[in-house]
């Protein structure tokens, strides 16, 4: 099966002309590819020769000295019909490229005219939302002193000396950010920095909005002797599929040695597994197989089951059951997978951890980032470092946290969606948990991913 993409990164910096965005953009392109990643620019410059275009042909003169004879100012021609419809088409462009797969940065304004209204019946960047629905858009003022921008347009000498606060007058005052910067009070590589390390931490407290894993269990301290068990059950097909595809010897059957490492950081007794081991090298080993479900939860919620079985029939029927009897449905391969990308992820406990010296070790074991999940203060709850790597490096990174002291709780690559889906009535809510606990409870069941925002 194949794994859908990444969802692309849309980052939107607003400021008037002078404000030094076009600068920060091109800086956190070139830090971006210095890291291995590309942005495209997009930016209103890209449609200032089409804009004049459209201003100056003999249709656009005849609309014009018809708005003129209605009594509407000149200047209102650069500043609404054809900037507007420039603007909206920028939009599009950006979610056709960002439709590629393609990282973007729009240089561009949030401008608030009494065209956008009449035009669209919404506001700018109401229109720039519905253009770029379906993706994550990381919004940012490029903020500067509109005295500090009358300057740069006097120095730069392309510039109106007032046309960034013409621009700061249209400009729509509502707009909520996700993050800002001050071109006065930090220079171009500081703010481009800070933009790219505030997309990180937005980015991640988004994928925590809705991935829930960590609160869900801080306070199940202990499993019971069943649950204790089922995960050996679970643990111990994954390792005899690992046998049977590479052979029993850890050195050059990767896989296995992950597992083997995973079946520890669960507990699991070193008896068990190399009993489970020599099992299933005889002749009598159980003949499991991967195998993964697709479906819908209620009210479509994405769904993805990893399953271990020595009878798909068996399994298909029983998780098709679960499906049903809950509000939802299976899917063919592939219905809902493209809304997930696989990504490591380690759990780390946090008590009594200092977090500045955390972050030191987590970059030296070669993780991309990680993030405080804080507990209720309650008894041992200090709460649990999530930390975010390389699917391929996880039990690498995983081990070299362990050996700087750390005490591991998880370490796995999971399936983390690009979107989540809300369930806002209770009957809904409480079908979707039944579900997640049928499923859980099966046998063959060894992972569950969705796209549930609870």
């Amino acid at each position: 099966m194949s794994m859908g993409k990444a969802k692309p990164k849309v980052i939107f910096l607003n400021g008037v002309t002078s404000s030094g965005k076009t600068s920060i953009a091109e800086a956190m392109q070139n830090m971006a590819a210095d890291a291995g990643k590309h942005f495209y620019i997009i930016s209103n410059d890209m449609f200032h020769d089409l804009e004049w275009h459209m201003m100056n042909t003999e249709f656009a003169e005849k609309e014009k000295e018809a708005e003129k004879a209605a009594g509407k100012p000149e200047k209102s021609w650069y500043a609404d019909k054809y900037m507007t419809e420039s603007i909206v088409l920028m939009y599009h462009f950006a979610a056709a490229v960002a439709g590629q797969g393609r990282n973007i940065i729009i240089d561009g304004m949030f401008f608030e005219t009494e065209t956008f209204i009449e035009e669209y019946g919404k506001s700018s960047y109401d229109v720039m939302r519905a253009a770029l629905a379906g993706f994550d858009v990381f919004t940012v003022e490029v903020f500067c002193p509109l005295d500090e921008c009358r300057r740069r347009n006097i120095a730069r000498g392309d510039r109106r000396e007032n046309q960034s606060q013409e621009q700061h007058e249209m400009m729509n005052t509502a707009v909520k950010y996700d993050f800002s910067v001050d071109t006065s009070a930090d220079g171009t590589e500081e703010c481009a920095r800070k933009i790219l390390a505030g997309l990180n931490k937005w980015e991640a407290a988004k994928y925590m909005a809705g991935h829930s894993k960590w609160k869900n269990i801080m306070h199940k301290k202990g499993k019971t002797d069943a649950q204790r068990a089922k995960v050996f059950t679970k643990i111990g097909k994954e390792i005899a599929i690992a046998v049977k595809e590479g052979g029993a010897n850890p050195v050059s059957n990767t896989k296995l040695r992950d597992l083997i490492a995973k079946a520890k950081g669960l507990n699991v007794p070193n008896d068990n597994i190399e009993r489970i081991i020599k099992k299933a090298s005889g002749a009598d080993r159980a003949d499991y197989e991967n195998i993964t479900y697709e479906g819908y939860g209620p009210n479509g919620v994405a769904v993805i089951v990893e399953c271990a079985t020595d009878n798909r029939n068996r399994t298909s029927g029983d998780l098709r059951h679960y499906f049903d009897k809950f509000g939802g449905n299976m899917g063919a391969v592939g219905c809902v997978s493209y809304m997930f990308a696989r990504k490591g992820i380690i759990g780390v406990e946090a008590d009594g951890a200092d977090e500045n010296q955390f972050m030191g070790d987590v970059l030296e074991a070669g993780a991309d980032d990680f993030m405080l999940i804080e507990g209720d203060g309650d008894g041992d709850d200090g709460g649990v470092f999530e930390v975010y790597a390389d699917p391929a490096q996880v039990l690498e990174v995983s081990g070299k946290l362990a050996g700087a002291g750390y005490k591991i709780l998880s370490a796995e690559a999971e399936m983390v969606p690009s979107t989540y889906a809300a369930l806002d009535d209770d009957e809904s809510a409480a079908n979707m948990n039944r579900l997640l606990e049928h499923l859980d409870d099966h046998d063959d069941v060894l992972n569950i991913w969705h796209n549930w925002e609870n």
